[in-house]
């Protein structure tokens, strides 16, 4: 399970970045996730909900993927997709960032590829 939270001194991102720059068509990223309240248990009444889309198009540009919670929030990845748009294939890298980079997966993607997070599954490529 990824999870993160932001507190008053440290504010975490879940972010992406591409090994090299596109070549012709952007990588389309959706990103899907839950957050509670840090004295609400994980299970009961999730604060807000929602999917962000991103686009991955440039060597070594972080692109925030999932944008930090409020204070006091924790946020619950429930699923990720990178899809590989390109006419080449890429490498993506999908990390938190809290002021250092903690990387959660490295993979290259072939052309139509999609890198797949979901907690039941873990990391895949179909």
């Amino acid at each position: 399970m990824i999870a993160y939270t932001t507190t008053a001194s440290t504010t975490t991102n879940l972010k992406a970045v591409l090994a090299a720059t596109k070549t012709t068509n952007d990588l389309q990223v959706t990103v899907m996730f839950h957050d509670v309240l840090r004295q609400i248990r994980p299970d009961d009444n999730p604060l807000q909900t929602g999917p962000q889309y991103s686009l991955l198009t440039t060597i070594n540009v972080e692109v925030e993927i999932c944008a930090a919670p409020a204070t006091g929030v924790n946020r619950f990845i429930d699923s990720i997709h990178i899809n590989n748009n390109d006419t080449v294939a890429a490498t993506v890298t999908v990390f938190l960032d809290d002021g250092t980079n903690r990387i959660l997966v490295k993979k290259t993607l072939q052309v139509g590829q999609s890198l797949i997070y979901s907690v039941a599954g873990g990391w895949q490529i179909v």
